[in-house]
């Protein structure tokens, strides 16, 4: 079960990473005049390259973690992620047009909880067989 728990905290997070790094870096290569998302802070070409920078970040410390190096950079991603997605969705001005997206926002934010806790998890010391 534990090892289920870490395969998903890694793709979840590694997923939404790259996800993240390339809209960015679209972004940044197209000079996008209005980039905004609204459950994110900033805007613009501060945007850019926060989500940029940070992306590339995190997935170093997914890859460091899944090699077993630096792996306690990798639950404050884990937690960063699920900070930014209950602040973002629920705690700032971004709305919803009706109950598809809100349900779509909830549904994220416990995908983003329980990697979070798969992420808490690898600072656990492994077993050596």
């Amino acid at each position: 079960m534990r090892l289920i728990l870490h395969v998903y905290s890694y793709l979840f997070h590694l997923g939404l990473a790259v996800f993240l790094a390339g809209i960015a870096a679209v972004a940044k290569m197209t000079d996008a005049p209005n980039f905004d998302l609204a459950m994110l802070p900033g805007s613009d070409s501060r945007l850019v390259n926060y989500l940029l920078w940070l992306n590339l970040a995190a997935i170093g410390s997914v890859i460091l973690a899944m090699t077993g190096k630096l792996r306690w950079l990798y639950p404050i991603y884990g937690i960063a992620v699920f900070a930014v997605a209950v602040r973002g969705f629920f705690f700032s001005s971004y709305t919803y047009e009706g109950m598809d997206p809100f349900k779509q926002a909830m549904w994220f934010t416990v995908a983003a909880l329980v990697a979070m806790l798969g992420s808490i998890s690898q600072l656990r010391r492994r077993k050596h067989w």
